[in-house]
């Protein structure tokens, strides 16, 4: 979706034209099937979640260089799985090791802040929830100001990707006194 609403803004003609629509109905299709309703991407992974967000800055940044009113539907997605993401940080600003995230391979969260931040996207940064469950992806942080625990208690994953699912339901990350002493392996 994302090459072919490129593609498709970047060039001129009709194929062009064809292009950026078949992308646009993709990436709609495929934003209501991946994320969840408390914004989490359905295979509930930090670190995929955080590959998916900056694809739809990128595509918001197109829209907006362009002119397209489409980039709303894109904000809204954006600022939902935004909302997730800081849920599932660190007090180190990292991702938790759910679902085969590591670090180096995604943008980091501080990283993904500055890129919402140059799109002038409108995000409340600041969580201080002594609880936040987010229901849809099963995942809870729980924020006792010296201590940090974020918890996997939800599906292994979409049931139709069984090559997806880890056994790391039930598991949980903590940080004391804002430094990692228990991560999923």
């Amino acid at each position: 979706a994302k090459a072919l609403i490129f593609a498709g803004l970047f060039f001129e003609g009709n194929h062009a034209r064809i292009w950026q629509k078949k992308g646009h109905q993709i990436l709609k299709r495929e934003l209501s099937e991946q994320v969840l309703n408390d914004g989490g991407h359905f295979e509930l992974s930090p670190m995929y979640h955080s590959i998916i967000l900056e694809d739809l800055l990128d595509i918001y940044n197109l829209y907006g260089a362009y002119g397209h009113s489409e980039k709303k539907v894109v904000e809204d997605e954006i600022i939902k799985m935004f909302s997730w993401l800081k849920n599932m940080i660190h007090p180190d600003g990292e991702i938790s090791f759910f679902n085969d995230s590591t670090f180096g391979i995604a943008p980091n969260f501080e990283k993904l802040s500055d890129y919402v931040n140059a799109m002038n996207i409108s995000i409340d940064t600041l969580n201080n929830n002594r609880l936040t469950v987010m229901k849809e992806s099963g995942y809870s942080r729980i924020n006792m100001n010296d201590y940090i625990a974020i918890v996997d208690h939800g599906n292994t994953g979409p049931r139709y990707l069984g090559g997806h699912s880890h056994a790391d339901t039930l598991s949980f990350e903590l940080s004391l006194f804002k430094k990692r002493v228990i991560v999923n392996s």
